[in-house]
């Protein structure tokens, strides 16, 4: 008398579970896919087999997660320069290097925006403004560090001074807005580093 001998697991079925659990999704969805091909000729390890494509699904979602969560924390947000708001931090766009343009008290056209709590080396301790006039009949130069004066104590109190590597700079349109405007151009004072990042606010209480 013959007896039939019950099909036996998959060991792609298995595999797929135990490498799901450990994080492997690559392995686990592989291992997956190779024990439903195996059931449907006859081998067991089918549920095996949908628990490991499951436990892939996971895998890969929370690792789509953190890759976008690590893009943002390390790139932020474009910002128009021109639309920067007091108190906003941000990092240079050539990275940790203190850029030319901060020199000649200019702006790059954006700058990544981050969280103060994130690595950055600049923020906004305020923004003022100079009237059209200051371009035509004035030194906008002189106009803006006087616009700025105010911000800057405001920012960090006599006597609280910057920590080392930081310096303050007033950084203005080059030329007048093209449009009268009786807001007149806006100017940022802005503390920035060049090699050096820094986590928080430079800002002080008074």
């Amino acid at each position: 008398m013959s007896t039939s001998v019950p099909p036996t697991i998959t060991r792609f079925a298995i595999a797929s579970v135990a490498t799901g659990v450990l994080g492997l999704w690559p392995l686990a969805a592989g291992f997956a896919i190779a024990a439903l091909v195996k059931t449907r000729r006859g081998r067991r390890g089918k549920g095996l087999a949908l628990v490991g494509l499951v436990l892939a699904g996971l895998g890969a979602a929370v690792t789509a997660v953190q890759v976008l969560d690590l893009d943002r924390g390390d790139k932020g947000r474009s910002v128009l320069s021109a639309d920067l708001a007091a108190g906003d931090c941000f990092y240079f766009p050539d990275g940790a290097q203190r850029p030319a343009w901060l020199a000649d008290d200019r702006m790059p056209d954006a700058v990544q925006v981050v969280p103060c709590t994130e690595p950055h080396n600049g923020e906004v301790a305020a923004v003022a403004r100079i009237d059209r006039d200051a371009y035509t009949q004035g030194d906008p130069a002189a106009r803006a560090e006087d616009a700025c004066a105010a911000g800057f104590t405001a920012f960090r109190p006599a006597g609280s001074d910057l920590p080392d590597g930081f310096t303050a700079s007033v950084v203005y349109p080059p030329s007048a807005p093209s449009a009268p405007s009786a807001a007149g151009a806006r100017v940022h004072c802005i503390v920035s580093s060049g090699m050096t990042l820094h986590t928080g606010t430079l800002r002080t209480a008074p």
